[in-house]
């Protein structure tokens, strides 16, 4: 699948994938290695596997028909660097924080085909490294200006209708698109609570 070809991902239930026991342990470990703030509910990563054992088959049941309703996101400022104000970060409940690098490796593959070569955030395998490179290489063929961009605040700013839209084209998991879209997902949950 090429740059702008729209395949959606028919050829698996994401939300089987999503909710594989390997995958939920891989999440897991890599949430307990970030460790972090507790999200509304007060609960440490720590307390996560305990929290699963007694509720999971709820938790499970209600991902699959789609009545999982996470908790608002505590926010919690934290200055920028070099001292340029803050920075409003979203942190989740600890379930949550399970669930979304759940579904990451999940939906990487089925997305990370329509993104640009020549972007290199936040992708696998990938880091600013190459992007220095790629600088140095056309500094050699001559180029003498180079352009950093990032959108600041994009999350705060994306129309999150058009971003689903086009998301659902991708990915027709019924039971995944929720969690992601902007009632119960990660992108931009109404009703967060502020700290």
């Amino acid at each position: 699948m090429g740059r702008g070809a729209v395949q959606p991902a028919w050829e698996a239930d994401l939300m089987a994938r999503v909710l594989d026991p390997a995958n939920g342990r891989r999440a897991g470990k890599r949430v307990k290695a970030n460790k972090g703030a507790p999200g509304v509910e007060g609960l440490p990563v720590e307390e996560f596997p305990a929290l699963a054992r007694e509720h999971w088959p709820e938790i499970r049941a209600a991902l699959e028909q789609g009545t999982y309703q996470p908790p608002p996101v505590r926010r919690q400022a934290i200055p920028k660097p070099g001292g340029s104000g803050e920075r409003l970060l979203g942190i989740a409940g600890v379930t949550d924080r399970v669930i979304q690098p759940a579904i990451l490796p999940v939906l990487t593959p089925v997305l990370d085909g329509d993104c640009s070569p020549s972007s290199d955030g936040f992708r696998p395998a990938r880091s600013a490294h190459p992007a220095v490179k790629a600088v140095q290489s056309a500094i050699g063929e001559g180029y003498r200006v180079a352009v950093d961009m990032d959108v600041e605040q994009f999350f705060d700013n994306v129309n999150v209708d058009i971003l689903m839209a086009r998301l659902a084209r991708q990915v027709s998991d019924r039971q995944l698109l929720p969690l992601i879209g902007p009632t119960g997902g990660c992108l931009g949950r109404r009703g967060d609570s502020s700290h």
